[in-house]
């Protein structure tokens, strides 16, 4: 906003808008960098991937650096990043699936249920993990 008004949208450089499509990005509270959903790079694991990039000194960012396999997956897709306010977290979306689970030889309905009912099964599901990494594989 300036003077009280809205201005007008400025697209994000080619390093932010690096794939086919990209969602809806977490901007850092200090815009020190974005996590930025994108599908279609050729360096994703599969599918849509999460992706840091981070501004340099002089106002502009880093190329994408894939957030790697233990967030991103070859079998899901990721959306909706999120720090906690403290920093500490990241939150993230993922529909991740085991990568070759065995079907046992009989299902029933109890054990159906089970294996929808855990993380992993391949429906949108929360998760969170320690957020120190973040700033670990920042190049700068």
């Amino acid at each position: 906003m300036k003077d009280g008004k809205y201005q007008e949208p400025e697209k994000l450089p080619p390093q932010v808008n690096s794939g086919v499509t990209q969602y809806n990005a977490f901007v850092d509270p200090d815009e020190k960098y974005l996590i930025v959903p994108v599908n279609g790079r050729k360096d994703s694991f599969g599918g849509t991937d999460y992706y840091l990039v981070y501004r340099n000194p002089d106002d502009t960012w880093t190329e994408p650096v894939n957030m790697g396999n233990k967030i991103n997956t070859v079998s899901g897709l990721e959306f909706s990043p999120y720090v906690s306010p403290d920093g500490k977290y990241f939150f993230f979306m993922s529909s991740r699936m085991p990568e070759k689970e065995k079907w046992p030889e009989e299902l029933t309905f109890s054990l159906l249920e089970e294996m929808y009912n855990k993380p992993g099964n391949g429906n949108s599901s929360i998760y969170w993990v320690d957020s120190k990494f973040i700033s670990e594989i920042n190049p700068l």
